[in-house]
């Protein structure tokens, strides 16, 4: 789920430190045909780690390609507590062929949430999400 911040212009969050949402569910994959609790993968998007071209229109020039700044949180099975964030808990991948930026709350575009499992070891997730009360904190 992607929530788009300011028309998918750049929005200034800078006078926040990050995040707060209520979120509640299940994230399951099956591990040795057991089932596991997946995190969930909470990404926020800035300009430089989006490619240059669509994807759907031509292969991208950005190195930063999708290497946004993201962190992992555990579902809960309850809305007991808010989920928090701080920007400063948030950190790139380090896959192949990606060159780092520097995070910068005054170029957010997006909140994403994810469940991610690894297709290339052929796993499948199934998962149950209610997320609320999505907001910055200071």
């Amino acid at each position: 789920m992607t929530v788009q911040l300011s028309a998918g212009c750049p929005y200034d969050a800078s006078a926040y430190t990050g995040i707060s949402f209520k979120l509640k569910g299940t994230a399951t994959k099956l591990v040795a045909a057991s089932p596991a609790a997946v995190p969930l993968k909470v990404m926020l998007w800035q300009p430089p780690g989006l490619p240059a071209k669509d994807a759907k229109g031509g292969a991208g020039t950005a190195q930063a390609c999708y290497n946004h700044y993201s962190t992992f949180v555990n579902v809960p099975l309850t809305w007991d507590t808010a989920v928090n964030v701080p920007f400063a808990s948030l950190t790139q991948g380090t896959w192949t062929g990606t060159a780092p930026f520097a995070f910068d709350a005054k170029q957010l575009l997006a909140i994403q949430f994810q469940v991610e499992v690894d297709g290339s070891k052929g796993e499948l997730a199934t998962f149950d999400l209610s997320l609320d009360d999505l907001s910055f904190i200071k």
